[in-house]
């Protein structure tokens, strides 16, 4: 975990602990400790659900090339996969493309000037 992820996850349990002040000076008045104990774990579920989030939507990406020097994309002549293809080659790595249909995979070497690659064809 990174120091900025730190200090996030302290500032969620520094306003998780504060609420759950408020709620226990709530409770007092009401009186009932299971309303408590409901929002503490209610308040935890909703911690996870940010953190998850916040790794999910708003982190940035990590660089996949720190998991080595090569990176196999099947399903590399259209779609996704095809732009899988060229956000990958723009960072450098090397490249093994698998397609089903050869006519399709030399159209991507004829129209990709930007890497070189090893194409195969699966029968």
């Amino acid at each position: 975990m990174n120091p900025k992820d730190k200090n996030i996850f302290k500032g969620l349990f520094f306003l998780i602990f504060v609420c759950s002040a408020i709620i226990y000076g709530g409770l007092k008045v009401f009186g009932e400790p299971l309303r408590l104990i409901g929002a503490l774990a209610s308040g935890y579920a909703g911690l996870r659900l940010l953190i998850t989030c916040y790794k999910s939507f708003v982190r940035k990406p990590t660089n996949p090339a720190k998991f080595g020097k090569w990176a196999v994309v099947t399903g590399c002549t259209g779609g996704l996969g095809q732009t899988f293809v060229h956000s990958i080659a723009k960072k450098g790595m090397n490249l093994i493309l698998i397609s089903r249909s050869q006519s399709k995979l030399d159209a991507l070497q004829v129209n990709t000037t930007l890497f070189s690659w090893l194409g195969f064809r699966i029968n």
